[in-house]
């Protein structure tokens, strides 16, 4: 059934941003000496009227998330980046209502896809792993938590009852 507090996706934007660390630190045997953040905008609206912009940000930790032996670090990061700019698109596409926990699991269908024509267009010797995968999705989601929260005047966590779920996920 529907609710006044389900929203709509309005828009997804995403922009990346560069950051060289003082001083490298090391994961798994690797040293990093700098990150990209995949930054994304969401703007919502409920049913009810009420809109909100929600912010996510998240390191595109190539390095732990794809630890490949086949493919180069920097050419992982950039697949990565691909992936996140892929789904930025996927959600700013995206016109259905709900809840965040229903959307976010709708946007998600698309990930294998997604990795998939990433592979393809970086002719990537290898599939990105899901952890990549979620990795690069989760700033998308956070905006979309981020976004309804602050249509509804609420912290997020406090949104995920039944009073506001639509189906038993």
């Amino acid at each position: 059934m529907a609710k006044s507090t389900d929203i709509q996706l309005l828009e997804t934007t995403g922009s990346t941003e560069y950051i060289a660390y003082r001083a490298p630190i090391k994961f798994g045997g690797r040293v990093v000496t700098d990150v990209v953040l995949l930054n994304v905008a969401c703007r919502v609206q409920t049913r009810g009227g009420r809109s909100g912009v929600g912010s996510g940000s998240m390191p595109m930790g190539n390095v732990w998330a794809w630890p490949s032996n086949t493919v180069p670090t920097e050419t992982t990061l950039s697949a990565m980046v691909e992936f996140g700019k892929r789904f930025v698109a996927e959600a700013n596409g995206y016109r259905g209502w709900g809840h965040p926990l229903e959307i976010t699991h709708e946007l998600s269908a698309a990930m294998a896809r997604i990795a998939a024509e990433v592979q393809t267009a970086l002719a990537l010797a290898e599939p990105m792993p899901k952890l990549a995968q979620l990795v690069a999705a989760s700033p998308v989601m956070a905006a979309i938590y981020d976004a309804y929260g602050k249509a509804l005047g609420e912290n997020s966590y406090n949104l995920l009852g039944l009073e506001y779920v639509n189906a038993d996920m």
